[in-house]
């Protein structure tokens, strides 16, 4: 007999034994309920940043690159020291990072060999709340997180690719409200 849990919205289901019993689980997948935008990045880690009219607490991204993908979250739409720094496949894929401010000083340092494919699209989460951060695989628990004990505004999100390596990136961004007379 298969036992039935749904979690909201059902896009994915898989079994599950447990102690002889198997259970249906159901996954929720994010559906981008405003518009799916693409953007690509060069060699040159230079940070290009998606516009927001308020804070943000949750990013869910995909990205194709061979390695070096690196995420802001700050105040502003620009490279600040007061930004936190989100670095995926560093060290040629195999390393990634939280810092506070771009190129500073690693807060967590995890090994994450080949989470990125230069020939696929690989899916990740990022959150922050009351100044703590948590990164994640798309449908997997967080690989990093950490607390930062001077929490800073994050209103912007940027997105990069450097150090030889291109990139595109898939986010998903509100639609403007349109006012109607």
């Amino acid at each position: 007999m298969t036992k039935m849990f749904p979690v909201f919205a059902v896009v994915a289901a898989t079994l599950l034994a447990v102690h002889g019993e198997i259970y249906q689980c159901f996954i929720e997948l994010r559906e981008c309920t405003g518009q799916l935008v693409r953007f690509s990045t060069d060699a040159v880690h230079t940070y290009n940043f998606l516009p927001s009219s308020s804070p943000i607490t949750r990013v869910d991204f995909k990205v194709q690159a061979r390695a070096n993908v690196h995420i802001a979250l700050s105040a502003g739409p620009s490279d600040e020291a007061d930004m936190h720094e989100i670095v995926i496949g560093l060290q040629g894929n195999k390393r990634s990072y939280i810092r506070r401010g771009k190129g500073g000083a690693n807060q967590v340092a995890v090994s994450t060999r080949e989470y990125l494919s230069r020939t696929e699209f690989r899916g990740f989460w990022i959150t922050y709340n009351s100044g703590v951060i948590k990164v994640g695989k798309e449908f997997h628990e967080a690989f990093m997180e950490w607390t930062d004990p001077n929490q800073l505004p994050v209103n912007n999100i940027g997105y990069s690719t450097g150090f030889g390596s291109t990139g595109e990136f898939e986010f998903c961004v509100p639609t403007p409200e349109v006012d109607i007379p």
